[in-house]
């Protein structure tokens, strides 16, 4: 079956979200997510959302290669855990952002990545947090979209023998 724009779309961002949540499971002591669960001893708590959301991203990509009925619906579920793990990380980082901030500049300076006191400055607020979860929702909605006008995509011929 030939792939349109939009499936080769679903692909490329599920392929980058399960690297990205491997990296984040592997390198978890420098992770600001694992600091924000840990600040409040959530650490298994972490380990477990992180984990369904990265099998979860897995198994997309599978039924992305290889098109199942119930493809679209682990689509849709993927990305509803992932929306609730940012909502849940955000919500925790919001009690104690000036932690969160310390963290995310160690993990930066711990990877020889620079850091910068002016982009700190205006990422570590209030209403930044608020306006990224908004951000990603609504990133998140729009991805559900796509997924549903292929959902033809996923629906597999009976193989005759």
């Amino acid at each position: 079956m030939s792939k349109s724009k939009g499936v080769v779309f679903l692909i490329v961002w599920f392929m980058w979200a399960t690297g990205k949540d491997l990296d984040t499971l592997v390198r978890y002591p420098i992770s600001t997510d694992y600091y924000i669960f840990s600040s409040i001893g959530l650490e298994a708590v972490f380990f477990a959302m992180a984990g369904v959301i990265f099998l979860l991203n897995t198994s997309v990509v599978y039924c992305l290669y290889q098109p199942q009925t119930y493809g679209l619906r682990l689509l849709i579920s993927s990305l509803s855990a992932s929306a609730v793990y940012n909502i849940v990380a955000i919500s925790i980082a919001l009690q104690n952002i000036s932690n969160v901030r310390a963290a995310y500049e160690k993990g930066r300076e711990l990877r020889g990545l620079p850091v910068r006191e002016e982009a700190m400055d205006m990422i570590f607020t209030q209403n930044s947090f608020v306006i990224s979860i908004i951000i990603t929702i609504a990133l998140y909605l729009a991805i559900g979209l796509v997924a549903y006008r292929n959902k033809t995509y996923f629906y597999v011929a009976p193989k005759l023998d």
